[in-house]
């Protein structure tokens, strides 16, 4: 999953770092199980983790892959997951640079590219309502939107 993290707490509020840890921690069965317990206190952040669950429940959190370029080191400790900044070389890791994000799908999805170069050259020859003068220049640009395009979705 590549995700742009914008908010102002890039993963969370604190209480929902601290169960997003305990799920990374425990999984997804015994979090489950322990949100049923009498002796469980609600937190309202609970319901996202519930939802990471029912993923986690799916595939296990090692054949799951997170990266977003604006998250540190320290913030993968606590996301489930793998880090995907393991795919990018030592020098690119843990920058905020959304090239960075292009080089990990292209990687952990080697057959998109054809199918992104066909989206660019479409994109290429089309106008955008913003500016209506502007075409896209590069590939990269290219690339670049249709990328933004799949994380909103």
């Amino acid at each position: 999953m590549i995700a742009n993290n914008d908010d102002k707490d890039l993963i969370g509020s604190e209480k929902y770092k601290a169960v997003l840890h305990l799920l990374k921690i425990i999984g997804a069965k015994k979090y489950n199980h322990l949100i049923l317990s009498p002796d469980w206190t609600f937190i309202p952040d609970q319901w996202q983790m519930q939802m990471w669950a029912r993923l986690f429940s799916k595939i296990p959190p090692e054949n799951f892959i997170y990266y977003s370029p604006r998250l540190s080191f320290n913030d993968y400790k606590i996301i489930p997951g793998v880090d995907g900044n393991i795919f990018l070389p030592g020098s690119e890791r843990y920058k905020d640079n959304f090239k960075n994000a292009v080089i990990i799908f292209t990687i952990l999805n080697p057959l998109i590219f054809p199918l992104l170069l066909l989206i660019f050259s479409h994109l290429r020859s089309m106008q955008f309502s913003h500016n209506p003068h502007h075409i896209l220049r590069s590939r990269f640009q290219g690339l670049q939107l249709f990328l933004l395009f799949l994380i909103r979705d």
